[in-house]
């Protein structure tokens, strides 16, 4: 909602607000309203006049909810439902080989990957069982560049484990783990950036344009040896040190040491 008094300085000739949503300034006045593609906006309000058409889909929640009630991570510019992980993977497969391959190798088949890939409220795969988790959105290249990076755990869901019972047994250091760890995010990572040079997807945010040169450059040129141009960030380190720790302790806990 504008503050009253207050205007941008494109003043009343720009037409769009929230979520990119075209102002009806000759209903309510200037910033009162706003039409999607499918109901109005009140931001006064802060409330849809009228239900989701498509909340038959979504038992779950209110029909009045907008982009599963995380409009700071989600949006929803057309009113779609956001695509569903058998669209995800075959946006991926019609569109990037490196993704047609990573599914190879990670195991996962139109017969399978409903029970391996599930929606929920974080981006991660479980190390125990190699079972993918996504959060939703609109974005399906965006979608298929964060499941590019957790097939890409999964293929390497075995090396993870006896990572995890490496260092839980104290055969490795937890520096020497999460050196180990963070090589196999670096070939996520890089994985991603073949994807998205595969599917035209570019990066936005903070960072975004080293990345998208990146990815720019290796379209032209795929013989860039991109493991030379991606390495393991310090965050990514130190994570993984404090979890080596965490499972070395958790060891300890239920196996001690005898006293000498």
């Amino acid at each position: 909602m504008l503050t009253p008094g207050r205007k941008f300085s494109a003043g009343s000739g720009y037409r769009y607000g929230f979520n990119g949503a075209e102002k009806d300034n000759e209903i309510k006045g200037e910033g009162n309203s706003y039409t999607t593609e499918w109901r109005q906006y009140d931001p006064r309000l802060g409330r849809w006049l009228s239900p989701d058409p498509l909340m038959s889909q979504f038992p779950g929640w209110s029909p009045y909810v907008f982009a599963f009630d995380n409009p700071i991570w989600l949006n929803d510019p057309n009113g779609d439902a956001p695509p569903t992980i058998k669209e995800i993977i075959a946006n991926g497969k019609k569109n990037s080989s490196t993704f047609t391959l990573l599914l190879g190798t990670a195991k996962i088949t139109d017969a399978n990957y409903s029970q391996n890939i599930s929606f929920g409220s974080g981006t991660y795969t479980e190390n125990k069982t190699g079972k993918i988790v996504l959060t939703k959105s609109e974005d399906i290249k965006f979608q298929v560049i964060k499941l590019t990076h957790e097939l890409t755990n999964r293929k390497n869901i075995s090396v993870i484990q006896k990572t995890d019972t490496k260092v839980s047994e104290g055969k490795i250091t937890a520096k020497e783990y999460a050196k180990q760890l963070a090589q196999i995010e670096v070939e996520g990572e890089i994985n991603q950036l073949k994807v998205a040079a595969e599917t035209g997807y570019r990066y936005k945010g903070k960072g975004a344009e080293g990345l998208n040169k990146l990815i720019d450059n290796y379209s032209k040129d795929k013989t860039i040896d991109l493991a030379k141009k991606i390495v393991a960030s310090t965050e990514h380190l130190k994570t993984y040190e404090k979890q080596g720790e965490s499972l070395r302790e958790d060891y300890l806990k239920k196996n001690p040491e005898p006293k000498k």
